[in-house]
């Protein structure tokens, strides 16, 4: 459960930030895959049930299902390298959605898929070589009172899978 007013942010514009999102982190092996089906009421704009990736406090991306600012749930993905890239993806039409992070070598790549069996890739990224990072789950509600997101059918393994195919 996300309280009032929290986020992870930082505008590329001015450098405002925000960083007192909950967060429930682990370490991952070097190669790994997290999925989970999130399912988020939507109350606010910008709540969100989020899996994260952190490796530093200037380092660190966030794959969201979210509500956007025109009220439909997004798929969003964000990355920061001091600054925060933030990027919607596509609309879905309901409160629940699966989300996947992969890692393999020093590529990660996001996925979403709205059954849990056919993954759409929505990103690919890396913060280079040899970067450690932890992995795991954030709730946001950076302009309402609050949101409660829930994560269930949670699969963890380390090993690589095709980045491309995700499998």
């Amino acid at each position: 459960t996300a309280g009032k007013q929290t986020d992870w942010f930082v505008s590329p514009i001015d450098g405002w930030h925000r960083d007192n999102s909950p967060r429930l982190l682990f370490q991952p092996a070097d190669d790994f895959v997290l999925s989970a089906k999130v399912t988020v009421p939507f109350d606010s704009q910008w709540d969100a049930g989020v899996l994260v990736l952190y490796s530093n406090d200037n380092t660190w991306a966030k794959l969201c299902f979210e509500k956007s600012s025109e009220g439909s749930p997004t798929i969003v993905s964000v990355v920061t390298r001091t600054f925060s890239d933030d990027n919607n993806h596509f609309p879905l039409h309901a409160n629940s959605v699966y989300l996947k992070i992969a890692k393999a070598g020093q590529v990660i790549v996001f996925y979403a898929s709205e059954d849990g069996k056919k993954w759409q890739g929505v990103r690919s990224f890396t913060f280079g070589p040899d970067v450690k990072v932890r992995v795991g789950f954030s709730s946001q509600s950076p302009n309402g009172q609050s949101t409660t997101a829930v994560f269930e059918d949670i699969h963890y393994a380390a090993k690589r899978i095709n980045v491309w195919t995700g499998e």
